[in-house]
């Protein structure tokens, strides 16, 4: 079975350390279980997303790394919103990119919510069954990247 390459590097690294967030300690394990269980939770009885759009927001760490792998495992292509996104940055990167879901960290549903696409919640997805997953070649596109540029055009404040 093919799958993306940072998995079976990933597998490789089995109980070491992946994530530190303060005092806690997620190892590679613990990554692959929770996006392979993001993956399931999209396909959603789907044998492939085929390159769905997928956008997510979480905050750095555990929760965004594992729910980008688990979009990338599912066979999506992810999306990462800022957390900082004004809410006409959101409608642009929404509406551009034709995500079809959006999968969100519970701190951050208000911001995606009336956005007209389904909302998955991170934590509960991280919780959820897992599935056989498909088969994922090289040529597969990944990432929909949104940058600062469209935070100027879009009259947000710079960092």
């Amino acid at each position: 079975m093919q799958e993306p390459p940072l998995v079976p590097r990933a597998r490789l690294q089995g109980n070491r350390p992946a994530i530190r967030e303060g005092e806690r300690v997620f190892t590679y394990a613990h990554l692959l279980d929770a996006s392979a269980r993001v993956a399931a939770t999209l396909l959603h009885g789907r044998p492939d997303l085929a390159e769905a759009r997928i956008a997510f927001m979480a905050p750095a760490g555990f929760v965004y790394a594992a729910v980008q792998w688990g979009i990338w495992c599912a066979g999506g292509i992810a999306i990462p919103l800022s957390v900082h996104a004004t809410p006409p940055e959101l409608d642009h990167a929404l509406g551009d990119s034709d995500a079809e879901a959006v999968v969100v960290s519970r701190e951050y549903l208000s911001h995606v919510e009336g956005q007209g696409r389904s909302v998955i919640l991170a934590d509960e997805a991280m919780r959820g069954e897992t599935a056989p997953l498909p088969e994922i070649t090289a040529d597969r596109r990944a990432m929909i990247l949104y940058t600062s540029a469209l935070a100027a055009r879009y009259g947000a404040r710079t960092r």
